[in-house]
């Protein structure tokens, strides 16, 4: 590779986490307006947890945290790799 590679491709992972920020932040916010965890009874005046919303926080934050900490983690290799090569060439 190149060094004209390296540079494209720590381009192209600085916009998918750029990305991925925005889409954890908007869909958090999206998430937290239209699915409440604490739902309360409009009958009574009693509220309870949804789990079903939880669940669907957990498993939504695991998957995009997940891959934005996989994207992060290539960032950082990818530039010790950058520094690597300029130093030997």
């Amino acid at each position: 590779m190149d060094i004209k590679d390296f540079t494209v491709l720590l381009k192209t992972l600085r916009i998918a986490l750029l990305l991925c920020i925005a889409l954890i932040i908007m869909g958090n916010m999206g998430m937290f307006s239209s699915m409440p965890i604490i739902v309360k009874n409009p009958l009574t005046t009693q509220s309870h947890i949804d789990y079903i919303h939880m669940l669907y926080y957990f498993a939504f934050n695991g998957l995009f945290v997940g891959f934005f900490i996989a994207l992060l983690i290539s960032f950082k290799h990818t530039k010790t790799k950058t520094k690597n090569y300029i130093q030997q060439h």
